[in-house]
């Protein structure tokens, strides 16, 4: 269980441009617009005013789903093919020569992290009385990047370029040659020695990380208030208790170094001597909540003459209340280290305890941490242009800079067709969230089975162009397969 936590927290969720675009909503995932599209329980998270929108299938009024989900996997230092192979496969073992092209690969770049899981979700809506939804979702977020010297430290380990001198397992001083590694490991390599010496701030100026992980118990409610069918407004507000399992948000910038996080006990993280003071300690090394909050989501809805829907919505606006394994940490001088550093590159998994057990990290204790949602503003659209056809456009902007929002504002356009009643097909063209080099043109499948939409089932990628070439892989999928409307 201690390998197999972070394993899936990270490698099933490395992503930069949807961080909290379309949660696990499949149907929405093909289109990647959203604000104005989703009804029913899917509305939670992103526009509880939908659900006071009259529905699609006028003799439906209850829904319910199980275990719809989306990954997500990006990183713009491998090739498609190496990255997706490092989310799955540990077996090869970085020889030195490695290490230092890994570092050069990462150095300056990227990666994120986002997993969504709606284990049940339900809403009931009624034209006179509005809608009702509630789900429990799970929802993971990582986002981290490294400067060169970072990326060289954590790699490289004792070997970095950092340190100008390396000591010998008999005790011999040598220089840091790496055209003379394998002579100097058929001896054994010890620790690497810094003589010009930096504090953290310095050594890791323009890195950061940041993750979270928590469990939504969330409940809607949105109804029309004002209008007619010509034109009318609905509004919706959500409530949501949280529970915090992981959290994470580390920067540092401008020679200053800003961390605090709560480690969930299953990840087994060392933390020295800060763990023997620390009130917030946990003992064991049992997977559990750390931490609870509460949430809130505002929203409303323009609608014009059924075929033109105009939404806003403010979302995550809470917090959690950390009060397990709480942590920061002091901006020290770093001498030396004797860790070898990462074996391949699933270095997101290993990156605390390479540097925690070599000493580099030191480690204060804290009782809590409250720390605020990832909160967001979105502005979207959308259009009925035929009974067939449905388009719009979404833009969101992060309102703070939390764990798990976006690093920028994300622009979208996309859209539906059902060429025939039974199949619904989706795409679109989206830029911006945390995305660095290019636009996404995401791509959906779902099918609609018995009368007025009884049965839905579906997947989706969040960037189909990811699969025909090789730079910079988006690797994605959401699905849902049960999904039933009553």
């Amino acid at each position: 269980m201690k390998k197999l936590l972070p394993l899936f927290f990270i490698a099933f969720s490395i992503n930069q441009s949807f961080a909290q675009q379309e949660y696990s909503s499949f149907t929405s995932t093909g289109r990647g617009v959203s604000t104005t599209f989703v009804t029913d329980y899917q509305a939670i998270g992103i526009n509880p005013a939908n659900l006071g929108l009259h529905t699609e299938y006028e003799t439906k009024h209850v829904t319910i789903g199980l275990m719809e989900g989306a990954a997500s996997a990006y990183s713009n230092a491998l090739s498609k093919t190496t990255f997706g192979k490092s989310l799955t496969d540990y077996s090869d073992i970085f020889n030195q020569q490695d290490k230092i092209k890994a570092a050069q690969q990462f150095a300056g770049n990227g990666v994120a992290a986002n997993v969504d899981l709606t284990a049940l979700g339900f809403a009931i809506q009624s034209d006179k009385l509005g809608g009702l939804a509630f789900s429990i979702k799970e929802s993971m977020r990582w986002y981290s990047q490294f400067s060169g010297l970072t990326a060289d430290l954590l790699f490289r380990g004792k070997t970095s370029a950092y340190f100008d001198q390396l000591m010998l397992s008999n005790g011999e001083m040598v220089a840091n040659d790496p055209s003379k590694y394998s002579q100097y490991e058929a001896i054994g390599i010890s620790q690497g020695i810094a003589s010009n010496q930096m504090k953290l701030s310095a050594l890791f100026d323009g890195s950061k990380i940041k993750n979270n992980w928590y469990r939504e118990y969330n409940l809607n409610y949105g109804r029309k208030v004002f209008g007619n069918d010509l034109l009318y407004i609905t509004a919706g507000v959500g409530v949501k208790y949280l529970q915090g399992f992981n959290y994470t948000n580390c920067e540092v910038k401008n020679g200053k170094i800003v961390m605090a996080g709560a480690f969930n006990p299953a990840f087994d993280i060392d933390f020295g001597v800060g763990a023997a003071n620390n009130p917030s300690a946990i003992n064991n090394t049992n997977y559990q909540s750390i931490g609870n909050g509460f949430g809130f989501d505002f929203g409303a809805d323009v609608v014009i003459n059924e075929r033109i829907t105009i939404g806003a919505a403010l979302t995550n606006i809470g917090s959690i209340n950390y009060t397990g394994n709480v942590y920061t940490i002091k901006d020290t001088t770093l001498a030396s280290i004797s860790s070898d550093g990462s074996n391949n590159y699933n270095i997101f998994s290993q990156a605390p305890n390479i540097l925690a057990k070599s000493g580099v990290l030191k480690w204060e204790g804290q009782k809590n941490i409250k720390a605020k949602l990832p909160a967001m503003l979105r502005l979207g659209a959308s259009i009925r242009l035929i009974e067939i056809a449905h388009i719009g456009f979404d833009f969101i902007m992060p309102t703070n800079k939390e764990a798990g929002n976006f690093e920028k504002p994300y622009i979208g356009i996309g859209g539906d067709i059902k060429p025939i009643r039974w199949i619904r097909l989706s795409t679109g063209i989206n830029t911006g969230g945390n995305y660095i080099s290019r636009a996404n043109v995401p791509f959906g499948l779902t099918i609609v089975v018995g009368e007025n939409g009884t049965w839905e089932l579906g997947a989706a990628t969040r960037d189909i162009v990811t699969y025909l070439r090789q730079k910079g892989p988006n690797l994605s999928f959401a699905f849902g397969f049960l999904r039933f409307r009553l």
